[in-house]
Formats: structure tokens, sequence, C-alpha cells
């Protein structure tokens, strides 16, 4: 008999990891897109831990000041988004998606071996 162990929760954190990583490779992809547009704010994701087990993805935009550079003889604010923190970024949430993936798959073994038992 299986104590202690919930699978429609273990479902539910699976699928907020699951979106929570979709979020953060879809602002990622939003920002990469954008880094060549002057005066662009990359937003960020900050991932908050959900009570009862899960998590949410909550978009920011930090206010940093852009850097500047001359055109044509103007000063140009340029994107703020650096590349390697967003792939890093997009390794990151990749491997939470995987992950998440992992947890989904064995809970939907869980509840079929659960319905596999005989009493």
């Amino acid at each position: 008999m299986l104590t202690g162990v919930n699978i429609n929760n273990t479902t539910s954190m699976a699928l907020s990891g699951l979106n929570a990583a979709k979020t953060r490779l879809n602002v990622s992809a939003h920002n990469v897109a954008n880094s060549n547009t002057d005066g662009f704010d990359p937003k960020r994701v900050d991932q908050i831990d959900l009570q009862g087990g899960g998590t949410a993805a909550k978009i920011s935009q930090p206010n940093m000041p852009n850097p500047t550079y001359m055109r044509n003889g103007s000063l140009v604010e340029a994107s703020n988004t650096d590349l390697v923190s967003e792939r890093v970024d997009q390794l990151q949430a990749s491997n939470a998606f995987k992950a998440n993936l992992v947890t989904l798959r064995t809970s939907d073994e869980m509840l079929g071996s659960l319905f596999d038992t005989r009493i």
C-alpha cells in the first residue's frame, strides 16, 4: 500500500514546473529576439514556491540603465540583453522542463501500476 504519496499533488507540481520552464524559455526567446533593439530592457523570470507544492513563474522588468553609444553623432541607448546570461537561462529552463517531464511520466507510471494492482 502506498502511504504518504499523493499522485495528484505530484502531477500538479510537475505541471507547474513545466509551465514555469515554458515561461522562462518564452521570455528568454523574446529577450534574444530583441537584443539588437535600441533601448530594449529584457524581462526576467523569477520562480516562486507555491504553498502546498509546485512553482509559479513571475515575470518582472528590472530597471537597469542601458549602455550608451554614439551613432551618427547622437547618443543612443543600446539593449541591455546579455546573450550569455540568456543562453544559461535557456539551458536551465530546458533542464527543468526535462526533469519535470520525468516526474510527470513517473507519476503516470505509478498511477498505472496502482490501477493494475488486484485486490
